[in-house]
């Protein structure tokens, strides 16, 4: 009976035993589980903290270039602002230089104007004289 008995408590330890070793079991693939979820969740989080740290490194680059390419801009509007004003300025003394030639040439043509009216009227005078000398020519001649 005590044999017996020994039999039957081995054989409930082995049954529980069996039944724990299950329980334990399902609990370790339940906890393999859940460990595979989380390291999936790690991976997306690691790639998302990846992303994020690209984008701010490539947001920093793109900073970077603005700011080179607005400084290379405003130093090209510079220069051709400088440009335009020595242009302007050579335009000006142009200008200027025009208007004194054209003054100096207006004065001219009034110069040469008058010489022109003061020819004309000596010249007109001269033929007067000439046209009086000829008609007393013509009547020297007449009367000779």
């Amino acid at each position: 009976m005590q044999i017996r008995n020994a039999y039957q408590l081995v054989e409930l330890t082995r049954s529980k035993s069996s039944e724990k070793e299950a329980q334990l079991e399902a609990k370790l693939r339940e906890s393999r589980a859940e460990i595979d979820e989380l390291r999936i969740i790690l991976v997306e989080r690691e790639k998302r903290a990846l992303l994020q740290a690209t984008a701010a490194e490539e947001n920093e680059r793109l900073k970077r270039e603005m700011n080179k390419a607005r400084s290379k801009a405003e130093d090209e509007a510079l220069v051709l602002a400088e440009s335009s004003r020595a242009a302007e300025k050579v335009a000006l003394l142009r200008l200027d230089s025009l208007a004194e030639e054209a003054d100096k040439s207006c004065k001219k043509v009034a110069r040469v104007t008058e010489q022109l009216d003061a020819a004309q009227a000596s010249n007109a005078q001269l033929e007067a004289e000439l046209r009086r000398l000829k008609v007393q020519c013509d009547q020297w001649r007449k009367s000779g």
